[in-house]
């Protein structure tokens, strides 16, 4: 799969999860936190992906491919709502 092809079906995955979470929890967890608590959910994935590459700690239950995909939709979640306030 060439690199083009390889961010569109990772961002089709993530398109994928969020739409599982919204049928999951609907979209009121997220208007509640807004985009300034999406990115901290992001930070939280993203300090989890560091401690995995970085310091090899284990992620229990997650796998490395879930946690690049939840940071997609906190990027996008988050973007989303930045958006609706300005």
């Amino acid at each position: 799969m060439n690199y083009p092809d390889g961010v569109r079906q990772a961002l089709a995955d993530a398109l994928k999860l969020f739409e599982a979470q919204q049928r999951k929890y609907g979209d009121r967890p997220v208007r509640t936190i807004g985009d300034l608590g999406c990115a901290v959910e992001a930070a939280s994935v993203s300090a989890r992906l560091l401690a995995f590459y970085l310091d090899h700690a284990p992620l229990g239950d997650e796998k490395v491919e879930d946690l690049w995909l939840d940071l997609i939709v906190y990027g996008g979640l988050g973007l989303r709502e930045r958006r609706e306030k300005v």
